[in-house]
């Protein structure tokens, strides 16, 4: 597909030597060809540039900046976003890759000009290639959802995976460029709680990207969590008025609904300690879902306790009590 507006993709890395041409191999056999990729690299230690330079698409530009590091993570996107000319704008990091038609798949949606964000499903591979899972979960969820459940969706947690995102330049622009609190190494939670007051969200059931899972992601994810919340927390403050009015949540609806959200989180932190053997922290995670959990949660997270306890995984006081049981367990 040749015709349709310019898409910028942008691409942070550092230190992604191992991905790097694999990512960009990516967007040079993407079926929509009018695109452009800015490629920022934050002061790679390795081979990142040298592997990045080989290519010699007139489309693909890599800059280098002197490190900045995470906690200034928005210096870099908006670095690339001043240098972007698409009308729209895509996510894809130096560690990650997309299937040919991610494109094609998503410009289409734009024609609508209420449309201001489209995302997907993202597949989660290790080093090796081997899946993993696929993210967001019950992702069939979002297909019908209105703007305004989006927006109740969004204020209670980030299920949009920043690398199968696509939105209007322009709006990132009305926003203010890509956002990043004081004390978060993130950019794409802020930025699309920002971007939502703007117009509508647009999920497609397609897979978009996939998301190179390399280290303990469990760790770094967790460390997130309370920022994320407190994020969102902190956007509905300052514009309560508004944000009741489309949601029809109030703040103490919202802080209720984001304990609960945390109740979850620290559940599944629990099972994947249980899965790996670290009894230890699986107890200290259902610990924390219990203090938050509602009646349920609780029942659930005592039985995570035990089997901390106990040594064993979940699965088996499951079979235990029988098959039938199991997905209201876990």
């Amino acid at each position: 597909m040749e015709h349709g507006p310019l898409v910028s993709i942008i691409t942070s890395t550092h230190n992604h030597e191992k991905y790097i041409g694999r990512c960009i191999e990516s967007v040079l056999a993407q079926t929509y060809s009018n695109w452009e990729q800015i490629i920022v690299d934050d002061g790679s230690t390795d081979r990142t540039g040298e592997v990045a330079s080989k290519f010699k698409d007139e489309r693909v530009h890599y800059v280098r900046q002197e490190n900045v590091g995470v906690w200034r993570l928005a210096e870099t996107y908006n670095k690339a976003l001043r240098l972007a000319n698409g009308e729209l704008v895509a996510i894809l990091e130096g560690d990650d890759f997309a299937p040919p038609r991610k494109l094609e798949a998503q410009v289409p949606s734009f024609e609508r000009k209420e449309v201001v964000l489209t995302f997907g499903k993202a597949v989660i591979v290790n080093m090796d290639g081997r899946i993993l899972g696929v993210t967001p979960e019950n992702y069939q969820r979002y297909m019908s959802m209105s703007r305004n459940q989006m927006l109740r969706e969004l204020l209670l947690g980030d299920f949009i995976p920043a690398l199968t995102v696509m939105c209007r330049r322009e709006a990132l622009q009305k926003v203010g460029g890509f956002k990043q609190p004081k004390h978060a190494y993130y950019v794409d939670y802020p930025t699309w709680l920002e971007l939502s007051l703007l117009g509508e969200f647009r999920f497609i059931d397609k897979v978009l990207a996939y998301w190179g899972k390399h280290g303990d992601n469990y760790s770094i994810k967790f460390a997130e969590l309370n920022q994320s919340y407190k994020c969102a927390i902190d956007f509905f403050r300052r514009r309560s008025n508004e944000l009741s009015r489309l949601t029809g949540f109030t703040l103490e609806q919202l802080l209720f609904g984001v304990q609960q959200q945390l109740s979850n989180d620290y559940f599944h932190f629990g099972r994947n300690a249980l899965h790996r053997h670290n009894w230890q922290r699986a107890e200290k995670r259902f610990r924390q879902s219990f203090q938050m959990g509602t009646f349920t949660k609780k029942l659930k997270a005592s039985l995570g306790i035990a089997c901390s306890h106990l040594k064993i995984d979940m699965e088996m006081p499951a079979r235990l009590i029988g098959k039938s049981t199991l997905h209201q367990i876990t």
